[in-house]
């Protein structure tokens, strides 16, 4: 029996949180599965970086079916203890509808602040084992490790009716890929086009059969970010600022893409970049403003609906199964129309009335003319200033 398609959202940091809130309950009402937060203490364009799990506990208690989750966590700012305890408690508000997200860690989150970014793939294999040991155990848990010690140690909260509570790993490097196949409830990679996704979880499944386990339980997440809009242009120049989030270099070049860009010495690439120090913030621009457009599209989802009905079949057939969908259209509604017009398309079955209500309303809008021009950067501009 195929597995269930879900559809999740990735919710932009620059609303403030209130609005997050709001729009949170707004895609429960559209009819998404899933919400998906980044989690950073900062971005390299300084974009405003809240506390996803303060804003995923608001969501929780004012929505009740849609899934939370962050894409993703590190495991090098919270003890893995009082990680797993956050976890269950907020499970518990929500009744059951947490994911987390984990990887390895991005410079800009660490360095700055005095955090240890050394031996990344330890830190995270041991904070994996800590959290999933203390979330799971009905017993005193022990862990030596070298770095987190855990003696006789268990919550006192658990999560929602002692559910197992999933924990999707990004894994693109080898050993990554690996540990994530022996032990990951789902599998997060950067942004991969369809012909070349089913490539990268290869080694997944392998790991997973070789620890007897059955390489279909993993969920398969993937990347789109997308524009419902008839010109090109106007989009890749929005995302141009953003090029290097989207882009994983060894995957262009799997593509047969050619790259000519800078050295990443110097924090010039988006893990290891500090945007506190501006010789490193001038390195990351420049090695970004390298990236030609025709590379980028190849990376973003520009088109009408059936553009992206085929974007997602063709990501369907490539294995995946859950989808962490950014909107960079200029369309502010593009949600909607993927929930009255995309959506349904996967899963036959037509979309609430209310939500096709809504959405034929906005077309009319749009088709008046009395939508307002909206200019993405003037936009961002406003809303950081209500932060």
């Amino acid at each position: 029996m195929p597995r269930q398609i879900k559809f999740g959202v990735v919710m932009p940091p620059v609303f403030p949180p209130r609005m997050q809130v709001g729009l949170a309950q707004a895609f429960e009402w559209m009819g998404f599965d899933q919400i998906w937060f980044p989690d950073h203490l900062t971005f390299p364009d300084f974009m405003p970086a809240p506390d996803p799990w303060s804003i995923i506990t608001a969501c929780a208690v004012k929505t009740r079916r849609i899934e939370f989750g962050t894409a993703v966590s590190d495991p090098h700012r919270m003890h893995p203890a009082a990680f797993a305890q956050r976890l269950a408690t907020v499970d518990t508000l929500s009744r059951g509808r947490i994911i987390l997200g984990l990887g390895s860690g991005e410079s800009m989150n660490l360095d700055p602040f005095g955090i240890p970014w050394d031996r990344r793939l330890k830190r995270l294999q041991e904070a994996f084992y800590v959290i999933r040991g203390l979330l799971d155990a009905d017993e005193p848990f022990t862990w030596h490790g070298d770095f987190f010690h855990i003696e006789h140690a268990r919550l006192s909260v658990h999560p929602y009716r002692r559910r197992h509570l999933p924990i999707y790993l990004a894994a693109l490097g080898p050993k990554a890929q690996q540990f994530a196949g022996r032990h990951a409830d789902g599998w997060i990679p950067t942004s991969i086009p369809p012909p070349y996704y089913a490539d990268y979880f290869t080694p997944v499944a392998s790991a997973a059969r070789d620890a007897g386990r059955n390489p279909g339980e993993i969920r398969r997440c993937a990347m789109m970010t997308l524009a419902l809009a008839s010109d090109t242009k106007p989009v890749l120049d929005l995302l141009a600022d953003h090029a290097q989030g989207l882009i994983w270099p060894p995957v262009a070049e799997k593509m047969g893409l050619k790259l000519e860009l800078p050295e990443e010495d110097g924090g010039a690439h988006y893990a290891a970049v500090n945007p506190h120090d501006p010789a490193s913030l001038q390195r990351f621009e420049a090695r970004q403003k390298a990236i030609p457009p025709h590379v980028l599209e190849k990376f973003v989802y520009i088109g009408d609906v059936k553009r992206m009905r085929r974007a997602i079949g063709d990501f369907i057939d490539a294995g995946a199964d859950t989808f962490h969908l950014t909107n960079a259209s200029l369309d502010p509604t593009a949600f909607l129309k993927l929930a009255t017009d995309v959506l349904p398309y996967f899963r036959r079955r037509r979309a609430p009335v209310t939500v096709q209500v809504a959405s034929a309303g906005a077309k009319l809008v749009r088709a008046a003319g009395l939508a307002p021009d909206a200019d993405p950067r003037k936009a961002m501009d406003w809303l950081k200033k209500q932060q």
